[in-house]
Formats: C-alpha cells, structure tokens, sequence
C-alpha cells in the first residue's frame, strides 16, 4: 500500500451500536482500497466500542481513537489530527456510502486538483426505504469548477452538512478548518471555513450517501447541551472575518444569526436560560429579533394547547 492514503475518512461514534456495522461495512465495500478510516469512540457506553475493535482487528485500515464523551465536533477535530490522507472525507455511524463512491470522488478531485468537492446524496428511513433525492443541480447551475462568489450565498448552498464533500487534507490544516465543540451545527463552521477558503471547488452530480433519518437522532434531541449554539454563532463570525469578506457576507451572517436562535429555542430545556444567554451574549440587534420570534412561538405554542385542552375536555363529555 502507498505510504499515504488517498483518503482518510473520519466517523465519530456515541452509542450506535445498532447501526454501526452496516455504516463500517459500506467502508469496507468500496471499490478503492487505499483509504484509512479514523474512528473516534466518544465515550460510547454500549457496545461501538467492541463493534469498532473487531473491525479494527481484521482490517488494518480501521484505526481507532477512544475520548471521553465531548460530541461530534470535537471526535471529528481529533479525528483530522490523526488523519493522514492527501483528502478528507466524514462519515456518520449510522449513515452508509454508495462502494464506488470514494474511487469516483479521488478520481475527479485528484485530477482536477480541487480543494473541495461536493456530491448529492438522498434521506433513507430505518427500512432501507428512500424517502428523498437531495440533489444540488436542482437548485444550483453551477460552472464545472468555481469559488465561493459563484455561489447565491454561502451559508447552505452545497448544504451545511460536512459529509457531502470531500478535502484536501492540506488546504484544511493550512487554513486551520475545524470544527465547533459543539453537538448540534458544529459542522457548520466547518464547511463555511472550508467554501469561503477554497480557491477551487467541484460538484459531481451523482448521489453517494445514504442519510439515515431516525427519531433519536441528536438533531430531534431537546437538550441543554444544545447551549452551545452560541459557540457555533462565534466561530462562524470568527471564520467570516478572517476571510476578509465580512462586509460582502454581514447581511447572509445577520440571517444566519436570526434563523439560529428561534430554531435552537425548541432545542433547550431550560429556555429561561437561554433567553439569559441570548440577552448577555448576542448582539443588541440579534437579541431584539429573536425575542420577538421566541414571544411568537410562545403565543403559538400556548394557542396549541389550549386548544388541545379543549378539545379533550369536550372528548370526555361525550
């Protein structure tokens, strides 16, 4: 094998042992051979870690890095420390990848010398059932390679999600791209880090990525962890101003911010808290914004019970 590998995929793992194998197993399956594949066992407490260990045992390009539970971004930071292929690519434990995926992707990004390369991929139920194609060319008519000005706007254009792309190893660490210690959104500055500091990026137009949608996902999870909503906000400020285009990009930035504290609000069991933290460490303009949005909600969520209420009581009438 050459002494580097082509790519390095990075999969962090909490308690998925139901779904782990089948994700490790597409890895297994590809039809390029040259890869590593970096598995950072963030404190699980069922059986991944033993999952991870047998693959680990009979395949050596499985290598294992075992962390206290921190959360995904910061498995995934420690994952690019280890990692040693010419491109990056994520994977997540309870997701699976088409096998000719990554022989396809190297292929075209090597070729092309792109620092990023982004590719379609479709949601998936817990049955195998396909329940939608996420395709980039529906929304986007990109040129065959481009920067971040050819673009509409660069928060969520080639989607926020890390795992639809592959890197260059060596633009992320020139760049010092990384992720937010985070458990929710901490890829996002990530990937806006990575778009705004490419100088060449790609779009392959077939899907390679199954996405599991599963109700115990971290994304449906109320949780106060989800408080570092206001880490991920500062990061993704942090990467727009090194950048050098915070005037071009204030007004994407401010929508961000907006959208952000509402959508995270659903998210956080001790709200009171969180509106506390959103007053002490969001920007006047920010906070007057999502006070409103939160208020509304509110009156929404309380409107819905009350006729909820209603209609049980009226239910035990008859």
């Amino acid at each position: 094998m050459p002494s580097r590998p082509a790519i390095s995929i990075i999969i962090p793992v909490y308690n998925v042992q139901n779904y782990l194998g089948k994700a490790l197993n597409s890895l297994r399956k590809q039809t390029l051979k040259n890869f590593e594949a970096i598995c950072v066992n963030d404190g699980s407490k069922d059986k991944s870690a033993e999952i991870l260990e047998r693959f680990a045992k009979s395949d050596s390009r499985f290598k294992i890095i075992h962390q206290h539970n921190q959360g995904p971004g910061a498995a995934r930071n420690n994952g690019l420390k280890a990692a040693k292929g010419e491109y990056i690519a994520f994977l997540d434990p309870d997701d699976t990848l088409n096998k000719k995926a990554f022989e396809t992707l190297y292929n075209k990004a090597k070729s092309e010398d792109l620092d990023i390369l982004a590719f379609d991929y479709r949601t998936v139920n817990e049955d195998g059932k396909i329940l939608d194609n996420i395709r980039i060319r529906d929304r986007l008519n990109l040129p065959e390679t481009f920067d971040w000005k050819a673009l509409p706007y660069v928060f969520g254009s080639l989607v926020h999600m890390v795992w639809n792309k592959i890197y260059k190893n060596d633009f992320i660490a020139k760049h010092g791209i990384h992720f937010t210690p985070c458990n929710l959104a901490e890829d996002c500055a990530f990937t806006y880090g990575a778009t705004l500091n490419a100088k060449k990026m790609g779009y392959i137009d077939k899907i390679f990525y199954n996405y599991l949608q599963r109700k115990d996902s971290a994304v449906h999870k109320v949780t106060d962890k989800n408080m570092c909503v206001f880490d991920v906000l500062e990061d993704i400020k942090d990467v727009v101003k090194k950048s050098g285009f915070e005037k071009e990009l204030s007004a994407e930035y401010d929508v961000f911010v907006k959208n952000s504290i509402p959508y995270y609000y659903n998210r956080i069991k001790s709200r009171d808290e969180y509106v506390r933290l959103c007053k002490e460490r969001l920007d006047k303009k920010y906070y007057d914004v999502a006070q409103k949005e939160i208020q509304d909600r509110n009156y929404v969520f309380n409107k819905v019970l009350e006729i909820v209420s209603v209609l049980k009581q009226n239910a035990k009438l008859f």
